[in-house]
């Protein structure tokens, strides 16, 4: 990715368990903002949610405590020489020498 990467970040949609339906406010402002990465921290407990911000931009997903998916529950991503951690937030992102480095 160039120099300057504009993240779009949520979590805890909990779409359709616990909301009947997403707000578009949250997708007009990834649109708008022309977001370079998505990344939803887990309980998304629909696909339905990561189908609809993948076609704003790529999107990635951690499993969140209600997700029954197979999405990992932790990921590491780097972006520009910067390690990011994504994780649900009732564990820990394991100790190895991937995070380490």
């Amino acid at each position: 990715m160039g120099k300057n990467v504009k993240l779009g970040i949520l979590g805890d949609t909990h779409y359709p368990d616990k909301t009947s339906y997403l707000p578009d406010l949250i997708f007009n402002v990834f649109k708008s903002e022309k977001v370079d990465l998505i990344l939803h921290t887990g309980d998304l407990t629909a696909p339905e949610v990561l189908e609809r911000l993948a076609e704003i931009s790529p999107t990635i997903a951690v499993k969140g405590n209600l997700d029954q998916t197979t999405l990992p529950e932790e990921k590491i991503l780097e972006i520009n020489n910067l390690k990011i951690g994504l994780i649900h937030g009732h564990q820990f992102l394991s100790l190895d020498e991937q995070i380490l480095k």
